[in-house]
């Protein structure tokens, strides 16, 4: 965009001492509308989104300027660019198709306005604009393909738990207004459940960290088998994890912790011929009037955390004394 102000604002120029107005009064707005998309995304927290909203006006600009009998033929070097906005703009899949739609219209409106036009028709000429404009789209399609895979392979990485599998602690926020998001749209509450094991620190002590790794992983895997594909696991850090869950109401809320506890409770983790008993306390809470934050929930479920381990450890806790379950 910060190149396209001033190239939009000479073209406007020239196009205004060849009397061609109209035209030129679409690339002066072009220009201010570059300007403004400029500012914006800067500081936006949807770039991409307002990027597209320039990338498609851009291209209809240069569709219309093609199709004006007063344009010459060298109007049709602006086509070198579009693959490149396109998918810049759009990504891989969109601006592929994209591109594919834009460069059989622009074909098209080559031959209805030069076909019959003597010096227009040259075979090596036209296959010399084919060939150039068919290897930079593949240059720009396998860059930009490679590079959208290494950056969501490189976002997988680093909001994922490489020991258990699990979402890790970088990508709560997000994850957090994702879930929160669909479950209003569902007619759902947010409930957040924070599980930390008991005791873990005797078993990495008695049997190693080796044993403390295997029992992390057997671990995540009940707390997957707790919760609906829609739910969120995350391991927090060390041997504290954390739910987001969408319930209908806080006794469906209560009934998943609870259901986590037992399951936890049963699990025995088979390490050197022995077998690893597990535990867990647990503290629920619900997106309500007094906790409508991230940073609120996790405050109050860690509290109610650390009170269930301080009652006795293996037990939940969720809000008031009577509505906790103790093993």
């Amino acid at each position: 965009m910060a190149v396209a102000m001033p190239a939009g604002l000479s073209l406007a120029a020239v196009n205004f001492y060849r009397e061609i107005y109209f035209l030129a009064v679409i690339e002066l707005g072009f220009s201010i509308a570059a300007l403004l998309l400029w500012n914006r995304a800067k500081a936006s927290t949807r770039p991409r989104f307002l990027v597209t909203c320039f990338t498609i006006p851009t291209f209809a600009v240069i569709s219309y300027a093609i199709h004006l009998p007063e344009t010459s033929i060298t109007i049709f070097a602006w086509v070198y660019i579009v693959p490149v906005l396109a998918y810049s703009a759009m990504g891989p899949k969109q601006g592929f198709y994209f591109s594919a739609v834009f460069y059989l219209s622009v074909g098209g409106q080559y031959f209805m306005k030069f076909g019959q036009v003597t010096g227009y028709q040259d075979v090596g000429a036209i296959l010399n604009v084919t060939v150039c404009s068919t290897a930079l789209w593949g240059f720009v399609h396998a860059y930009e393909t490679a590079r959208f895979r290494s950056h969501r392979r490189l976002s997988l990485l680093a909001t994922t738990d490489p020991l258990t599998g699990l979402n890790n602690r970088l990508g709560l926020e997000s994850l957090f207004e994702q879930r929160t998001a669909a479950s209003s749209d569902q007619g759902n509450l947010m409930g957040l459940i924070m599980m930390d094991l008991d005791l873990f620190k005797s078993i990495n002590d008695t049997y190693g960290h080796e044993c403390g790794d295997e029992v992390l992983r057997r671990v995540a895997t009940v707390l997957k088998s707790c919760v609906r594909a829609d739910d969120v696991a995350i391991r927090m850090g060390g041997e504290e994890f954390c739910l987001l869950v969408a319930c209908k109401d806080k006794a469906q809320l209560l009934n998943t912790a609870n259901v986590l506890r037992e399951r936890l409770q049963s699990l025995h983790v088979p390490f050197a011929g022995k077998s690893i008993a597990v535990t867990g306390s647990i503290g629920a809470v619900v997106m309500d009037d007094d906790y409508r934050h991230l940073s609120e929930l996790l405050v109050e479920a860690d509290r109610r955390l650390y009170r269930a381990k301080a009652n006795g450890r293996n037990q939940v806790v969720f809000e008031h004394q009577h509505e906790q379950s103790i093993a």
